[in-house]
């Protein structure tokens, strides 16, 4: 896997908040290490990347990279991409000098994969937010007003049952939010696997643990994977693949 594949995977794992913050901080760097605000503002992570590599080249985007995850603050990130990358250059430099051919070929096949982890990541997002809204729209009317009172004075860390220092931010959920806002705050703030937990963790709070078991259900059955997302079926759902499951399968 390249390197630029790499980045783009690891910058999956930021949720939205922390992925401004790299964004920002990719803007207010020292001089002739920074990018432009112009050519960031809007940018998808892959767009991110793109401009990264373009204008620190390959090596040079992967170290920037790492000194801005670590600032975000995820140093779990930084040293995941430090664990990746090195073995992806040694595995670069055992290569033999590519043809013309060559380089077509695996540019082709470097687009493939980028077209295919971003459409893989769309399903997975697709997919929790489906999950949220259905177990949100479960709820009665009481039962959604105290989801959202409970929601909005529970530590951050608390929700997810884990010590991240980006939890250590002031809860900022909203009381008077809509169920379609609120799922796009869940998501936004906590990413897609913390948004799950962080609901499910409500749910037992406010009595229904019925709809907290269904969202852990959801969260052992989503499995993120070095080669994509994977959906294992439920026990009573059918062994056949649908068409959902076949897509979200790389090949």
């Amino acid at each position: 896997m390249s390197v630029k594949l790499i980045l783009i995977e690891i910058l999956e794992e930021l949720s939205e908040d922390q992925f401004k913050t790299f964004k920002w901080r990719l803007e207010n760097g020292e001089d002739g290490k920074r990018i432009s605000h112009r050519y960031l503002e809007g940018a998808s992570r892959q767009e991110t990347i793109d401009q990264m590599v373009s204008s620190f080249g390959s090596a040079g985007a992967w170290e920037k990279a790492r000194e801005t995850l670590e600032a975000v603050p995820r140093k779990d990130l930084a040293g995941k991409l430090m664990k990746k990358v090195p073995v992806a250059k040694q595995a670069e430099e055992r290569k033999k000098e590519p043809t013309a051919e060559m380089l077509k070929k695996t540019t082709e096949e470097e687009r493939t994969k980028e077209t295919t982890t971003n459409s893989i990541s769309k399903m997975k997002g697709a997919l929790v937010r489906q999950a949220l809204t259905a177990s949100l729209e479960t709820l009665r009317k009481d039962q959604f007003e105290k989801f959202k009172d409970v929601l909005c004075t529970t530590p951050l860390k608390e929700l997810v049952q884990e010590g991240d220092s980006f939890l250590d931010a002031p809860n900022t959920f909203q009381r008077d939010a809509s169920l379609e806002n609120l799922v796009e705050d869940l998501i936004g703030k906590f990413g897609r696997t913390y948004a799950l937990r962080a609901t499910a963790t409500v749910m037992e709070k406010i009595g229904r643990r019925d709809l907290a078991k269904e969202l852990q259900g959801e969260l052992q059955a989503l499995q993120v994977t070095s080669h994509g997302l994977r959906r294992k079926p439920k026990a009573g759902e059918q062994s056949q693949r649908t068409d959902e499951d076949s897509y979200c399968r790389l090949i």
